[in-house]
């Protein structure tokens, strides 16, 4: 069983992710949001605790190198739920989200060896 599952945010699919107990679950952004806004945490499912979130640099190819933030979390119980970020101004965050990312993730014991 591999340690670590990373979100491919570049398809959004119907069909949940699903992790193991004790894997850790990398998400990265899915695109450089517009001048003045960010990627921000709006939901997070029960079976999930955000260990860390960074900010890091991630190379399309001709596009370029684009800006991006990474959440690390780790998973705690079994569960399922939806992960979701959201676009938001950066100062004004209490002002409704301009887009949106939804992620359902579900955990699956571990098949005996």
């Amino acid at each position: 069983m591999e340690r670590t599952v990373t979100i491919d945010t570049s398809k959004l699919i119907n069909e949940p992710v699903v992790v193991q107990r004790d894997q850790t679950v990398v998400l990265p952004s899915s695109s450089k949001p517009p001048k003045g806004f960010a990627w921000q945490l709006a939901k997070i499912p029960r079976c999930l605790r955000l260990i860390s979130s960074e900010d890091t640099i991630v190379d399309k190819g001709q596009s370029g190198l684009i800006p991006c933030r990474r959440y690390l979390f780790r998973v705690i119980r079994d569960g399922e739920g939806e992960l979701v970020l959201e676009v938001r101004q950066r100062w004004k965050f209490w002002r409704p989200a301009i887009g949106s990312s939804t992620f359902m993730i579900r955990t699956q014991h571990d098949p005996a060896p």
